[in-house]
């Protein structure tokens, strides 16, 4: 069967096509406001020790606990904030470094802090599992005593001491109260001459406060408020104490999860870009180019190109020098002269006796002919005969065919 041609839009559908171009251009700007967004925008479900990971040594079951206790709970990602709320009175801003963290990350992020800060030392180092908010122990953190010592100019040393499961310990307050509470299995304690302690677990100090700094407290042992203590209830009821106590009734509390690379970063050329006061600038260069675009899609024919009066370089010095032939009227005189031209060359190349005269010459070169069989003295006769310019540069271009061909030159 022979099928009918029906009239249609073409081969491709401009809609369609049009379609395709939108959604790949809305696309691409899409996908790059997310990535400069992505840590802001990051559920934080990476098994992370910070206060939006609900794996084992992450802190989202404090933090619930403390909204249930009546504080207000906030995450800060920020690296400009504070706990918000705070007007000099009561108020706290927790601050919970990683393995990964340095030191010097630690300094800068406290510079910026204006309110009393707790800051929890990490304890142990973990990785991921293949199960989502679960984690495995790996080793011991290996920074713990390194970034308490960026906040006093003094050593620091952390001990870990083994603790039995089945038995508790006696964790005894600055306020004189006192909770036994079993541990998993080891404590974390911290020492220095610059730390006055605040929380004691059988006679070692778990948390202590800086001196010679406002308001900044440093718990060793996070166990008492991860989400591992969580499972049990006497640690629970501890670290709820611990840090209700160090905040104050009711008082506001950050947690801050900038440390844990969770929060806004403010060096950050493509972030920038997509918020004031940069924003307007990448706003006019979306809308530019997608004018140009629509531009280009509706252009009726390709753009004329201008054309130069003096083209540049070599080529452009021979068509000049063409132009001004051509309307000198002297083309005639030039194409017996590049035949003469060719004959030279082509007897120099191909070793032609010495002696010979231009028709002898000829008749000797009539041996080699080019890959259409055409002779030398054919071509170089239509040369001659003169014509019209149209003629002499059609014969012209023959001859540089043969030439190109025999010599083995570029014609």
């Amino acid at each position: 069967m022979t099928g009918t041609a029906t009239s249609g839009e073409g081969a491709f559908n401009p809609r369609l096509i049009f379609g395709l171009i939108a959604a790949g251009v809305f696309g691409f700007i899409g996908f790059w406001v997310l990535t400069a967004f992505a840590p802001e925008l990051s559920a934080g479900r990476d098994g992370g020790g910070h206060a939006l990971s609900r794996a084992a040594n992450g802190y989202a079951g404090i933090a619930q606990l403390l909204r249930v206790g009546g504080h207000g709970v906030t995450i800060l990602r920020d690296a400009e904030a504070a706990a918000p709320g705070f007007a000099g009175g009561d108020g706290l801003t927790i601050l919970t470094p990683s393995p990964a963290t340095s030191t010097e990350a630690l300094r800068e992020r406290l510079r910026s802090i204006r309110t009393p800060v707790l800051v929890i030392l990490p304890k142990y180092q973990v990785a991921p599992t293949m199960e989502r908010d679960k984690v495995r122990r790996v080793g011991d953190a290996p920074n713990g005593a390194a970034l308490a010592a960026a906040l006093v100019p003094a050593r620091v040393t952390t001990n870990v001491h083994a603790t039995s499961p089945r038995h508790s310990v006696q964790v005894n307050f600055w306020d004189g109260s006192a909770l036994p509470v079993r541990m998993g299995g080891s404590i974390q304690s911290i020492e220095s001459p610059y730390f006055s302690s605040m929380v004691t677990a059988d006679g070692r100090a778990v948390m202590v406060e800086v001196q010679d700094r406002f308001a900044t407290t440093i718990l060793a042992e996070p166990d008492f408020v991860n989400n591992l203590a969580m499972a049990d209830n006497s640690r629970a009821r501890a670290g709820l104490a611990m840090i209700s106590k160090l905040a104050g009734p009711g008082a506001p509390i950050a947690f801050d999860v900038t440390l844990n690379g969770l929060g806004a970063r403010q060096h950050n050329l493509l972030r920038q870009a997509f918020v004031p006061p940069f924003l307007g600038l990448t706003l006019c260069v979306i809308v530019a180019t997608l004018f140009l675009l629509w531009q280009g899609f509706v252009r009726f024919g390709p753009p004329l190109l201008p054309i130069r009066v003096r083209a540049a370089g070599k080529a452009g010095l021979v068509q000049t020098s063409a132009r001004l032939i051509v309307q000198a009227g002297a083309s005639g005189r030039f194409a017996p002269r590049y035949a003469q031209m060719v004959r030279e060359i082509a007897a120099r190349r191909l070793h032609a006796p010495p002696g010979l005269d231009d028709t002898a010459l000829g008749a000797w070169l009539d041996r080699f002919r080019d890959r259409r069989g055409r002779k030398f003295s054919e071509l170089a006769g239509a040369l001659d005969q003169g014509g019209s310019t149209l003629a002499a540069v059609d014969a012209a271009q023959k001859l540089a065919e043969w030439r190109k061909d025999v010599v083995r030159d570029i014609g």
